[in-house]
Formats: structure tokens, sequence, C-alpha cells
């Protein structure tokens, strides 16, 4: 049989394997390249709200140059702390600074994107121009501190319904990314797959009575009071609860908000100082 088991094990080309992985050598340069559903966003935005901004600025870019595509006539800012992100940006013919977003200036900007940036809000935001926007995702809190925010308000929200589908711009049900399902029916729409697995797990803990929601805010209590038979290890955090029964790891999501996710984008505009 040999070393093999008795297979046939085949050669395996390694660098071919990274490249149909789509994996990049160590001395290759990443490119900066727009993302499609992200420029079909701000596109959306800037067409519903018709504005022609002056400069665009984002912090913590990454190698994204997608505003740039959606905002062609702006003079479109960009930083990060990583040098080669930033060179990878300016040779796509990119304005790009490896600077901290927490102490570069880019004066005045009539936008400011904040995308999966973990600059922070209060500096970036003191940039933004009276009545100026700030177009950001919910990745490290973003959107729920501009939330919170007084100086800012909240005027929309991009989302798609499929991953091929158009962006939509919605006024009208904006505030309900921050309230939490209350029936079982809303449950079952926006989190179906979530909906079907925390079902099975209540009814493998015994706990199941035919109100899922009900059911699920219950055993997430008892859990944490260490009530449930067999059930042990329990960790609490802003995901949810994690537990180990019979000798495998279950975890209870925190219960999803009534629409939107965390990747959507959330339109908020900085009210003029003598409005607040």
């Amino acid at each position: 049989m040999g070393g093999n088991n008795g297979f046939n094990t085949p050669k395996i080309d390694i660098n071919r394997l990274r490249e149909d992985l789509g994996v990049k050598q160590s001395n290759e340069k990443i490119r900066a390249e727009p993302r499609a559903y992200l420029v079909n966003r701000y596109v959306t935005f800037k067409s519903t709200m018709n504005v022609a901004p002056v400069v665009v600025y984002q912090p913590g870019c990454g190698y994204d140059k997608s505003a740039s595509d959606a905002f062609p006539g702006s003079r479109v800012i960009y930083v990060d702390p990583d040098t080669q992100a930033v060179e990878s940006l300016k040779l796509a013919g990119c304005e790009a600074y490896a600077e901290d977003a927490n102490t570069f200036d880019p004066g005045p900007v009539d936008i400011l994107i904040l995308h999966n940036s973990g600059s922070g809000t209060e500096v970036p935001a003191s940039h933004v121009k009276d009545e100026g926007y700030i177009l950001c995702n919910d990745h490290f809190g973003v959107a729920s501190a501009l939330h919170r925010d007084e100086r800012y308000e909240l005027i929309g929200h991009i989302f798609e319904t499929s991953e091929n589908a158009k962006p939509i711009f919605d006024r009208e049900r904006i505030q309900d990314y921050w309230k939490i399902v209350e029936t079982n029916g809303e449950f079952e729409k926006v989190a179906p797959h979530m909906f079907i697995i925390a079902q099975k797990l209540i009814v493998e803990l015994g706990e199941y009575t035919g109100d899922l929601l009900n059911d699920y805010k219950r055993v997430t209590e008892r859990l944490q009071r260490g009530e449930i038979a067999e059930a042990s290890a329990v960790h609490v955090d802003e995901d949810g609860t994690t537990f180990m029964y019979r000798g495998r790891v279950c975890t209870l999501f925190a219960l999803p908000p009534k629409a939107g996710n965390t990747d959507d984008i959330f339109v908020f505009r900085k009210k003029a100082r003598n409005a607040e």
C-alpha cells in the first residue's frame, strides 16, 4: 500500500489553485476596485436626492474605490492607514492619503462615506457641512451611533430585496432597523433561516410551546439564569446567547430587526446648527 493508505494522491499545482481561488501571491499587489453593489447604492442615493456633491470623503476605505465611480464629477478623497491600499488607490488615479482619519483634515465635505470603517464617527463627521450627508453601514455600530446623535437626521435606508435587484431607497420605514421583531410573522419573514433553526433548537431543549418568539425570549432568559437542564458554559454578548448542550455548541442569536441588516446603507443628514 505504501504511505498513501492505498489512495492515489494527485499532484496539486499550488499556484493554479491559488489562481482559481482568487488568492493573491504575497508579492502581488491588490488592485483598488469598485464594488458594483456599492456603486449602485450610491448612484441610487445621488439620483433620489438629486445631489451634485463637490467633495466626497471616505476614511477607512481600504481598496474600495466605489465612490469614484458613483460620483465621477466630484472630488473624492480617500484616507486609510494602510499604505499599500493607498498606493493602489493612487495607481488607480484616486486622491488618497495614508493618514489617521482622526487627525486628517479633508476640509469641509458634502458627503462622508463610512463603509466598514473603524474610524469612529465624531472626527470624520465633524468635517461634514451643515445639511451635508453621511452614507454608512452599521458595522462597528456606526449607523447606530449616528442614530443616537441628535445632530444628525436619518432620512433613508438603501438595500436590495435580492442579490441582483436594483437598490431601493426607503424613506418610510427607516426606523425599523432599530426595532426588534414583535410577532412570529415578522420573525419568520425577515429571518426565515434563523426562525427554522431556532424552532428546532427550542423543540430539542423541550421548551417549545408553539409561540416561538416568546419561547425564544423565555429560553434565553432561562439559559442566562442556568435553568435549562444539560445546558452549560453559557456566554452572552451582543450577538446572542451561546451555550454547550449535549456535547455541542449552540447559539440563540440576538433577535433580528424588523427591517435591514448591518450591511445596508443608512443615509443621515447633518442638521444646520441653528436647527439644533
